[in-house]
């Protein structure tokens, strides 16, 4: 099964594993309470999220890294004419976050599955920490640098054996749920509950994984440009070298969940 059939799987069943995580709160006082979901896949949320919070008495903004067929620019001092219900917003995450006011949002549920090239992880956290009111609840989940280690490993030793002028691709992401939990602390978190998760893909044969590493064409996965000669090498050498493991061959890759309350 591909990381990707893997994933959407995961995905149906994500949304019940946070909300339970969540406390069913909502204030009455208030008169419109604002949601915002970040990440690919959090339409998926939507379902879920219905019998979360009571819809009518809230607005929904989903920033989402694929194309939308309902678009809106975010302008402040439009937030309060926005009747759309869920409200699809235009661009990219990292500019959705810096582009709104703080103190807007009473629940931020966060696929944090940026590539991170240029993104301070630091940065991302404080963000969604000023966007939330106080007491409001949010939640973090993203992979973990560095995972899955199996196949990666074997492509760093293929790197260093014929001395291809290469490197792997450092994220900003957290390398550990230690580490996801060190950001969340210096975004000035109060009280944050760590879990650890992963998505698992049973793999038929050696072919079956390296097409799946390969999907994007090496953009996610190396710092530089690749010829057409490095990537036949890697290829031929990793099929070979993965060979020496028994299929199926299961691959785990990591993720780390935050929840918590702005305090």
């Amino acid at each position: 099964m591909s990381y990707q059939s893997s994933w959407q799987e995961k995905v149906k069943r994500l949304p019940d594993e946070i909300f339970h995580r969540l406390e069913k709160t909502n204030n009455p006082q208030a008169s419109t309470q604002r949601a915002l979901l970040i990440g690919q896949g959090v339409k998926l949320f939507l379902p879920g999220l219905n019998n979360f919070i009571s819809t009518p008495e809230w607005k929904l903004f989903i920033s989402q890294a694929e194309p939308c067929h309902k678009d809106t620019d975010i302008k402040p001092d439009h937030l309060e004419a926005l009747k759309s219900n869920p409200i699809y917003l235009k661009g990219d995450s990292i500019s959705h976050i810096t582009s709104f006011p703080s103190g807007t949002f009473d629940l931020i549920i966060s696929l944090w599955d940026l590539p991170a090239q240029t993104q301070d992880n630091g940065s991302y956290a404080k963000n969604i920490h000023r966007l939330l009111k106080k007491k409001g609840q949010f939640c973090i989940f993203t992979y973990i640098d560095g995972s899955p280690e199996l196949p990666l490993n074997i492509i760093k030793k293929i790197i260093e054996r014929n001395k291809l002028p290469l490197k792997i691709f450092k994220s900003a992401l957290p390398d550990s749920p230690k580490s996801l939990r060190r950001i969340l602390s210096k975004a000035d978190f109060g009280d944050v509950r760590i879990w650890k998760d992963d998505i698992t893909c049973t793999y038929q044969s050696s072919e079956d994984l390296l097409n799946d590493i390969f999907s994007d064409n090496e953009k996610s996965l190396f710092m530089d440009n690749t010829t057409i000669e490095q990537r036949l090498i890697i290829r031929e050498e990793f099929v070979k070298d993965i060979r020496e493991h028994s299929f199926p061959l299961k691959i785990s890759y990591d993720f780390s969940g935050g929840v918590g309350v702005k305090p």
